[in-house]
């Protein structure tokens, strides 16, 4: 009760007036949310220093990547096809290529992703095929025989090298050098070599929690509703955990939390219905920030990503909105 005082009345201390959107970018027409369906939310969010990366798309098989600069004008995409597969998750790295991953139906019959942007369609090979699909490993055995294929793309949509694997991970996530997989209760952290996933670290968890990257080989582990969280380092047997007292009022009702410029940032309940609090945390866990977001007429946040005193927002629909911090 004591700490938690004391928490607020830090937090007082570092309020200021709220801060209102700066711009809002459609994304829509880029992502072909057309008025059939306008209610498709953007599916992934991320941002680099040149500006916001919305993923979505209303096929299985196929998303659209599309960015902006910081003020919202000049968006382009790239449009990403996968010819036997669902796309599942995507991840972003610094300097804008993303990672993919695809579940594929038949891993012993070659099949070719297409990657294209605009009418344009070039295929490329079959990703490589590591692992034995008979042995047991940290992952679960997928009894389907079916196989993820985990595929590097440049900003352009070139693909640069990929893995694949037969055992199942149900999120990625992407630092300089590394790469996270999350599966359950396990989350992987290794590199990629020669077509291979090398394995440098595993660490097991309780419950679901969400991985984002922080430099070139840590990583974030924030438990959502808890708001605990956990620096994963690859060179480094030690984990230790940081408890918050930051978490999501509900199961239903689960903010946006993300890792940016060292440090990992939550969204909480602001004053009135049409705010909402952003509070910076150090990786030891004091505070550093907390800012008001004042919401657009009708926006319910769910997801937000961060570069530099830029911290994008999106809701249920394809706008982005774009503040920027003191």
């Amino acid at each position: 009760m004591k700490a938690t005082l004391l928490l607020l009345i830090g937090l007082a201390s570092l309020m200021g007036a709220p801060l209102e959107p700066v711009s809002a970018i459609d994304f829509g027409p880029a992502l072909h949310f057309t008025n059939a369906h306008p209610y498709l939310s953007i599916r992934y969010l991320a941002a680099t220093s040149d500006g916001p990366t919305a993923i979505g798309g209303s096929e299985i098989a196929e998303i659209g990547i599309a960015r902006a600069n910081r003020g919202g004008s000049n968006v382009q995409v790239t449009r990403l096809q996968s010819s036997a597969g669902a796309i599942g998750r995507f991840a972003m790295r610094p300097d804008g290529s993303f990672w993919t991953m695809s579940q594929w139906d038949h891993p012993f019959t070659p099949v070719q992703p297409v990657l294209g942007g605009g009418d344009a369609r070039t295929p490329v090979g079959p990703p490589v095929v590591v692992g034995d699909p008979t042995a047991a490993g940290s992952f679960p055995f997928n009894n389907t025989r079916s196989a993820t294929s985990y595929d590097l793309h440049a900003p352009d949509g070139r693909r640069l090298e990929s893995f694949r694997s037969f055992t199942a991970a149900l999120d990625i996530a992407a630092s300089v050098n590394e790469v996270a997989l999350v599966s359950g209760n396990l989350i992987r952290v290794g590199h990629v070599a020669n077509g291979n996933f090398v394995n440098d670290r595993d660490w097991r968890v309780n419950g679901p929690h969400l991985v984002f990257p922080l430099d070139h080989d840590r990583f974030a582990v924030v438990n959502r509703m808890s708001g605990e969280f956990a620096i994963i380092d690859p060179s480094t047997p030690v984990t230790r955990t940081i408890a918050v007292p930051f978490k999501s009022p509900s199961r239903r009702d689960r903010l946006p939390v993300t890792a940016a410029n060292g440090s990992i940032w939550f969204m909480v309940n602001g004053a009135s219905g049409n705010t909402r609090d952003l509070v910076q945390l150090a990786l030891d866990g004091s505070i550093v920030s907390r800012n008001t977001l004042r919401l657009a007429p009708g926006v319910q946040p769910r997801k937000i990503a961060i570069s530099g005193r830029d911290v994008y927002l999106a809701g249920t629909t394809a706008t982005v909105y774009r503040y920027e911090l003191p």
